[in-house]
């Protein structure tokens, strides 16, 4: 290799490590690992700049560029509202990162949501920022908590390209932001990676629905289960649930909504019906899904209840619940979603 390569690759491994300290030191700052792992959400991005560092973020259609960082006359960061919201989770990392290591101010036109060192060929204060976004919104601990809540133990698990797209839903990532997490992470492998990249996150939501798959590609299907209750989940407009809950049915017990599910513009796609069976046992288990919807957005609680309707007393032996944020797509400004959380 020549000396200049030498350099060169001596100079993108320091950035790199500009980027990951900094997004290190910054978790510990905010006490970001015990934070999350009260709640289990992913990294609240939006709400870290603007109301823990108190930094000017809003979303505008910023037509070809991804995000802006301003330092001068005033520092402000600005993230192009037409993006998907993993994107714009990403950017706003990625724009913090340059806020917090000095850079001047930076119009961002591209920003790749993954980091493979194969791919540097940007700016040193670009890549530092990258592997800030990325170190920042995706360490290990925090694909340890909503790995386990997804009950992801073994290598087998993680490689599950129906957990991996899960996981991204729980991460705030994309499903090929996750892949490279992963890896980056040492959870998988190279090899993982390329056979993980060949399955379409589109063909993933199409086995979580009976029939016919809404074709809107920035539509997720989030699966939630019995270790999700009372938990809250933050879903963008138009995303729907998929509810795999256990069931007594062989037993009568059958699992209803709560009428005050109905008032708060619900809509049930698919009932709750048989997905597994444990027939061979007297009073076997069952598992049972449904598939639902909110019209629109805003903050609402999904109730159900397991009992035996036919009988009088309606007799409740199972409770699930979980709060649910639906998030309004395509706003400028400051976001809906964000506002209770600047002005509380």
């Amino acid at each position: 290799m020549f000396d200049g390569g030498k350099e060169e690759y001596a100079q993108k491994r320091n950035a790199r490590l500009i980027g990951v300290r900094e997004a290190s030191i910054l978790h510990e700052q905010l006490n970001l690992a015990n934070r999350v792992r009260g709640n289990r959400r992913p990294i609240d991005i939006f709400k870290i700049i603007s109301k823990d560092l108190k930094v000017p973020l809003l979303f505008k259609d910023l037509d070809n560029l991804e995000g802006i960082c301003l330092k001068d006359p005033s520092p402000g960061i600005l993230i192009n509202s037409k993006k998907l919201l993993s994107r714009q989770r990403f950017t706003a990392a990625h724009e913090l990162g340059h806020h917090r290591m000095g850079h001047g101010n930076s119009l961002d036109q591209e920003i790749f949501q993954i980091v493979d060192e194969d791919r540097e060929d940007r700016p040193l204060e670009e890549v530092s920022a990258n592997w800030f976004a990325h170190s920042f919104l995706f360490p290990r601990w925090l694909y340890t908590i909503q790995g386990r809540g997804l009950g992801i133990k073994t290598k087998e698990d993680a490689i599950d390209p129906n957990n991996v797209y899960q996981l991204s839903l729980r991460m705030g990532a994309s499903y090929e932001a996750t892949i490279y997490g992963l890896r980056s992470n040492n959870i998988i492998s190279p090899h993982d990676v390329t056979n993980l990249k060949k399955v379409k996150p589109i063909n993933l939501k199409k086995k979580l629905f009976r029939g016919e798959y809404d074709p809107d590609p920035r539509v997720d299907v989030w699966k939630m289960t019995e270790s999700d209750h009372d938990r809250d989940f933050d879903l963008k407009e138009g995303d729907y649930v998929r509810l795999e809950l256990p069931s007594r049915s062989p037993m009568g017990y059958t699992w209803g909504f709560k009428d005050s599910c109905f008032e708060e513009n619900l809509d049930i796609i698919h009932d709750f019906y048989l997905i597994s069976s444990s027939k061979n046992l007297i009073g076997g288990r069952e598992k049972v899904a449904g598939l639902l919807k909110y019209r629109g957005p805003g903050v609402f609680k999904l109730e159900l209840e397991e009992r035996r309707s036919w009988l009088r007393s309606k007799k409740v032996i199972k409770n699930f619940s979980t709060n649910l944020t639906i998030n309004k797509a395509n706003e400028n400004g400051i976001p809906s979603f964000m506002k209770p959380q600047i002005l509380s």
